[in-house]
């Protein structure tokens, strides 16, 4: 496999992407840096509720104030009627806090909406890496309930650094989003894509059969055309993944993200074998 153009090709980098070869065994995968994102978060509305609260009292103790003040106002100008200066102070008190709890919906919508933005990857709109284990958390502990199929995939793009090298990063943007857009076309609603940095995605699907799962990796394997705009080229990029599947290759999600990282390696080993015996 290799990087194919529509015009001359121009020659792989030898430091690009290669990776010496080496067993299975001797991978060791640091599960830290997949974790070094996640924090933990306060409870996203408690904030607004404090808020609330005050601004509740704080209104309370006002009609309180004004309430006093009034009946020393009456008890000095005695033909006022003391009735219609409650019934005006209650109607401002109510458009008070409907004009405060509008506010705090306005506030509430925004920070839901900051919140949200803080799970997607601004480059490619798929998840990123606080996003994707913020759902597969949630996935893998309704699925190990039910015990339905689920699959991992662990995929990287081949020869990335040559894309950048050869045609600057602006088509190597434009090739992870066409990417990220071509792997979630593939999958189904329930399913999951991010991208947890560089090149590298990760998958997870709900896959009923070894026959679905077989023609989704041999969907994986296939080229992806991107346009590129460098003298009206296309360009042919391909993948290296690994996958896992639960409970076969890990009962939890670091053991599978392991397990299919390991498989990518694998995989991305013999492709860059490949292409340098065809060079020779």
């Amino acid at each position: 496999m290799s990087i194919k153009e529509n015009h001359n090709s121009n020659e792989i980098d030898k430091n690009s992407d290669e990776v010496s070869i080496i067993s299975k065994n001797d991978i060791q995968i640091n599960t830290k840096n997949f974790r070094h994102s996640k924090t933990i978060q306060p409870h996203k509305y408690m904030v607004v509720r404090i808020v609330l609260v005050t601004l509740i009292f704080y209104v309370l103790s006002s009609i309180l104030d004004i309430y006093e003040h009034l009946n020393e106002f009456v008890e000095k100008h005695e033909n006022i009627n003391l009735d219609e200066f409650i019934i005006a102070g209650v109607f401002l008190a109510f458009w008070m806090i409907i004009e405060i709890l509008m506010l705090l919906k306005v506030v509430k919508k925004q920070s839901l909406n900051h919140e949200k933005s803080s799970f997607i990857d601004s480059l490619t709109q798929v998840n990123n890496r606080r996003g994707f284990f913020k759902d597969a958390e949630e996935k893998f502990k309704k699925n190990s309930k039910i015990h339905n199929g689920l699959s991992i995939y662990y995929l990287d793009l081949l020869q990335f650094k040559s894309i950048n090298d050869d045609y600057g990063h602006i088509n190597g943007d434009k090739v992870l989003k066409e990417t990220a857009q071509h792997l979630k076309a593939l999958l189904n609603k329930e399913d999951i894509i991010a991208r947890i940095g560089g090149d590298e995605f990760v998958i997870i699907t709900m896959e009923s059969s070894n026959e679905i799962s077989q023609n989704y990796s041999d969907l994986l394997k296939q080229g992806i055309k991107v346009e590129i705009d460098h003298e009206k080229k296309s360009i042919e990029v391909f993948l290296s993944f690994g996958k896992a599947t639960y409970p076969n290759d890990g009962n939890n999600l670091e053991d599978l993200l392991n397990h299919a990282d390991i498989g990518m390696y694998v995989m991305k080993d013999y492709q860059n074998n490949e292409i340098s015996g065809k060079k020779e």
